[in-house]
């Protein structure tokens, strides 16, 4: 028997075996009566059927088609296929099956970590869903490198929804898919420069005047992020609640994380954060400033370091403890004050409504990156897609382990993300006429 038909007779072995189990879990029960944990694994079974007689149906097929290549007498081409060409085929083949179900066949992120987990424990058998895609997009402990399984895209997701959350640092900042090194080529040279490539005013019939350019590239390698997270036996029996758990619990640690380091990262195995960066724009205090505080011409100041082009994308970040500075913050009128952060409700006449979340006409966000009042980034002004973030995958790697928490009775389920950020920008911009500089990103001195 050949190999083929072997494995064909294993795909009919392991579907009957899948039906035998559902009707003995079934026999003599009514639906009501069931258990969530009978109603799961009835789920689980259904899942694994439908993928194993997809599989069944795609190797007879294949039988099919060889059987009538030999018939005619031509041997099938290439006679011996290498391992990139495999490969290929098999990238090729996963991506096929994702876009048929991008959620690999499990029902929720609950039902994928459950299956991680349980394919994790001692002599058990791997979960076919997770093997569909062992060569190429779910690695393998021993496929990947760093262990576990890659999250569905269905769910991968939902968890980057919430990583992406209007309130996140992430969520603003220009993104792009990598291999292992994020390159960004770099023109720092604004329009006004004497150096880079040049305009110039020609006559007719005259030859036209070089110039060359003037780019370099910064890289930065993938670093990692990870969320360790301790999972007790009795959430991990209940999959619809494991996978909540999963997407609020792991998606708030990564994106405090992620936030973190693009704000405040030393880009040593982590992000360069715009306030280590070399193009940030710090705006020294007011002479005789008290300590502790924010004023108006600090923010006047900022607002005029913010370089015009990038004004129409600028964003305020501050840490709470600057909001009481805000809300009393007002600009000297002729006649009047005029507020900085306008406290009052839509008709401005009382603290009764929210208060608005702009400042200079850009959106305010409050955001614990930031360092306390007094300190520098206790509050920031930037563009924040003058900021380049690049990722391995779209989401995290789940993997887990039973042993860590054994004598807790608790799972480690592990979320793994490849990424690496820094600024675009490696300088600030001088400007066309006077001493003056500017830059996508500024900050506040100490006071």
């Amino acid at each position: 028997m050949s190999d083929s038909q072997d494995r064909i007779a294993q795909l009919r072995g392991d579907i009957e075996k899948r039906v035998t189990e559902a009707k003995k879990l079934a026999e003599g029960r009514k639906a009501a009566d069931m258990s969530a944990e009978d109603i799961a694994r009835l789920e689980e079974l259904e899942s694994e059927v439908t993928f194993l007689r997809e599989q069944l149906t795609a190797r007879e097929r294949l039988m099919k088609l060889t059987g009538d290549a030999q018939a005619s007498g031509q041997p099938p081409e290439p006679t011996r296929r290498s391992q990139p060409a495999m490969e290929g085929e098999g990238r090729q083949a996963a991506a096929a099956a994702l876009r048929r179900d991008p959620a690999a066949g499990f029902k929720h992120l609950g039902d994928f970590a459950l299956a991680c987990v349980r394919s994790s424990q001692p002599q058990a058998q791997l979960d076919p869903r997770l093997a569909q895609m062992a060569p190429t997009t779910y690695s393998t402990e021993g496929a990947g490198a760093d262990g576990g399984y890659l999250i569905p895209p269905e769910f991968s997701a939902q968890v980057m929804e919430y990583i992406n959350d209007e309130h996140s640092i992430y969520s603003k900042v220009d993104k792009t898919p990598v291999n292992q090194q994020l390159n960004w080529p770099v023109d720092e040279e604004a329009p006004w420069s004497t150096s880079g490539p040049q305009a110039y005013w020609e006559g007719e019939a005259e030859q036209y005047t070089e110039s060359k350019l003037k780019i370099r590239t910064a890289g930065m390698r993938l670093n990692k992020l990870v969320a360790l997270c301790p999972v007790s036996d009795e959430l991990m029996e209940d999959a619809p609640q494991l996978g909540a758990y999963l997407r609020s619990v792991i998606s708030k640690k990564l994106r405090w994380k992620a936030d973190f380091g693009i704000l405040q990262g030393t880009g040593v195995g982590m992000p360069l954060g715009i306030l280590n960066a070399p193009c940030l724009k710090s705006v020294a205090k007011e002479g005789g400033q008290t300590a502790d505080t924010v004023n108006s011409t600090n923010i006047l100041k900022m607002w005029n370091a913010l370089f015009s082009d990038f004004r129409s994308g600028g964003v305020w970040l501050a840490n709470q403890d600057v909001e009481p500075q805000l809300l009393q913050m007002v600009v000297a009128g002729t006649s009047s004050d005029v507020p900085v952060f306008l406290p009052g409700g839509p008709q401005h006449s009382s603290f009764a409504g929210a208060p608005y979340t702009t400042i200079m006409g850009r959106p305010y966000y409050p955001h614990q990156a930031c360092e306390t009042l007094g300190d520098h980034g206790d509050i920031v002004l930037g563009d924040f897609g003058q900021y380049i973030v690049g990722y391995k995958t779209a989401g995290p790697t789940f993997a887990e382990s039973i042993h860590l928490y054994f004598d807790y009775g608790l799972t480690a389920v592990r979320a793994t993300w490849r990424l690496a950020g820094m600024p675009k920008w490696s300088t600030t911009i001088s400007a066309r006429d006077g001493s003056a500089t500017y830059s996508p990103f500024v900050s506040l001195a100490t006071r």
